[in-house]
């Protein structure tokens, strides 16, 4: 027997952004139209803060979408601490226009958010309704946006989630990956990752695959679209080095990787030590459960490492 037909909620989206990973992760999806029947991408490079945003308005006006994706972020956690106006510009006011435009015109906003704009001093994976306390300029400007789409309209997802990677643009685990299988020296060459800095790596797969089953509840509001279980930097690292080497993409001989604390970094930027966001909301909308970081990694792994060697 056949299936009964089930219609998209939304009929028309537009998606803002089409080169950054979540833009270029959309544009790949095969389950977009689980959620609208038709869908353009508004691409990055015409949008311009100097110019108030002026021309996603006129193409949103123009293209009338009753569902508004916006993959836009200034996403450099240390470059936004010297580029301030930039990333206030780009994570607050520019979520707020859009906000501004689909209240006006009886659309809604899908909206990304971060695991930072909490601090990290807690014990406990926080909770959507927890108090956010942003100790970064990118934490602090994302928690402004989230706060301006909260005021303008009721009609919203925002969905924070953390340690996002994909094949596609810059992330850890490209970043891990390329110093292991491009190392800077022949024979015991090593690196360091630092293990006292807890989140949860999330494949954009599982973000977006996660992000339609919502979207198609029609329950609005804040969700924590996170794997289960969570982890240190160098755990993923280590787990990264491990998976590779197992599944033939990369030489047993690739470089060791060496745990040690934050502060032999510098950076221009504080890092919240444990941004572990719950996903028990999403789980009981969703009526399902959340497989483990480790356990999605796994399974993904033969389809992103030929994609980044």
């Amino acid at each position: 027997m056949v299936a009964a037909y089930k219609a998209p909620p939304h009929k028309r989206a537009v998606i803002i952004g089409n080169t950054g990973q979540l833009g270029l992760s959309l544009k790949f999806s095969k389950s977009l139209y689980s959620i609208c029947r038709y869908f353009n991408f508004f691409i990055t490079s015409h949008i311009d803060p100097h110019e108030n945003f002026r021309a996603v308005k006129s193409y949103l006006t123009a293209y009338k979408p009753d569902l508004v994706i916006n993959t836009i972020a200034y996403t450099s956690v240390d470059a936004a601490e010297e580029d301030k106006l930039i990333s206030y510009h780009i994570n607050s006011v520019f979520p707020k226009i859009l906000a501004e435009w689909c209240l006006k015109n009886d659309a809604t906003l899908v909206h990304f958010s971060t695991d930072y704009v909490f601090d990290g001093r807690s014990n406990k994976p926080y909770k959507e309704e927890d108090s956010p306390n942003p100790i970064n300029q990118y934490g602090y400007d994302k928690l402004t946006a989230e706060l301006y789409i909260e005021q303008m309209t009721n009609n919203f997802y925002i969905f924070r989630t953390s340690a996002l990677y994909s094949p596609f643009r810059v992330n850890f685990l490209k970043k891990i990956f390329h110093k292991l299988s491009h190392p800077k020296a022949k024979g015991g060459y090593s690196f360091n990752v630092v293990n006292d800095q807890i989140t949860i790596p999330t494949s954009c797969d599982f973000l977006l695959e996660h992000m339609y089953k919502i979207i198609s509840t029609k329950a609005n509001g804040i969700y924590h679209v996170v794997p289960s279980n969570y982890c240190s930097w160098y755990e993923f690292a280590r787990l990264i080095r491990s998976e590779a080497i197992r599944k033939g993409f990369l030489s047993s001989s690739a470089p060791m990787i060496s745990p040690v604390k934050s502060t032999r970094f510098k950076s221009a930027a504080k890092r919240p030590l444990f941004s572990v966001l719950d996903n028990s909301k999403m789980a009981k909308a969703l009526g399902i459960e959340i497989p483990s970081w480790d356990e999605i990694f796994r399974e993904n792994c033969n389809e992103i490492f030929p994609l980044i060697l």
